[in-house]
């Protein structure tokens, strides 16, 4: 039964790696500026947003990655 099971697997899954695929990665360069407001993004206000906290830009974020 393991058997059976290890071979329909791959039988179904290795076409998947056979075809020619393509991807396009898009980066947004938005995040790259560390004084943009926090009310530009979603979920930054609100009863568990950063905003009423005082935090207003990327930068006072402390694990914010800076560039």
């Amino acid at each position: 039964m393991k058997f059976f099971a290890a071979v329909s697997v791959l039988a179904l899954t290795t076409p998947m790696f056979l075809t020619e695929a393509s991807y396009t990665v898009r980066y947004d360069t938005f995040y790259d500026n560390n004084l943009a407001s926090l009310n530009t993004v979603a979920c930054s206000n609100g009863q568990y947003g950063l905003i009423p906290y005082g935090y207003n830009t990327f930068s006072v974020i402390t694990s914010y990655h800076f560039l």
